[in-house]
């Protein structure tokens, strides 16, 4: 059986496009290629949430113990001392006791000399004799002993305790004679 063949069909014609115009404008599809963003909450990661912890906690424990450092430490003193000579007129002191008037004074706390004073050239008249001050100003009030002498050592050394002295509102009141 011999094939049958088909005839052609004519094909059809494509039409070229139009030509540009200054009328016509060419229409271009646009694409977006931005990309798609998803807005939805992401849960944080625990590396994150580990780190914060740790800062937090250590802010924490630096706070704690700077508050404790701070109230712990001892705040300065002033410490007064004074030295009545008994029986004696300021203005016509006995020649045993030229050593007093604009004498030095030194305080020691546990040993280690922490401040200098002067008495005055000219004492104050009270009901016991004549009497020097000076007053020491900055002393640490977390020693345990505290001693008092004149600069010159001719007079001997004075100690007390610290609870003597709080007792006595930091004041060392002396007397000779």
């Amino acid at each position: 059986m011999p094939s049958v063949v088909q005839p052609m069909q004519p094909a059809q014609s494509v039409q070229p496009p139009a030509p540009m115009t200054a009328q016509s404008s060419p229409t271009f599809q646009t694409q977006s290629f931005a990309p798609e963003f998803n807005y939805a909450p992401q849960k944080p990661s625990n590396k994150n949430a580990l780190i914060f912890s740790i800062a937090g906690a250590t802010a924490a424990l630096v706070l704690i113990a700077g508050l404790i450092t701070f109230t712990r430490s001892a705040s300065p003193v002033a410490v007064s001392v004074s030295l009545t000579l008994v029986d004696e007129v300021c203005y016509d002191l006995s020649w045993g006791y030229f050593d007093i008037p604009g004498a030095s004074v030194e305080l020691e706390v546990d040993g280690m000399t922490l401040g200098y004073a002067t008495f005055p050239g000219y004492g104050d008249t009270n009901y016991l004799g004549c009497e020097f001050s000076a007053t020491f100003y900055g002393i640490p009030s977390d020693g345990q002993m505290y001693s008092y002498a004149l600069a010159s050592g001719r007079r001997g050394v004075i100690t007390k305790s610290r609870e003597e002295l709080e007792l006595a509102d930091w004041s060392m009141d002396l007397t000779i004679g």
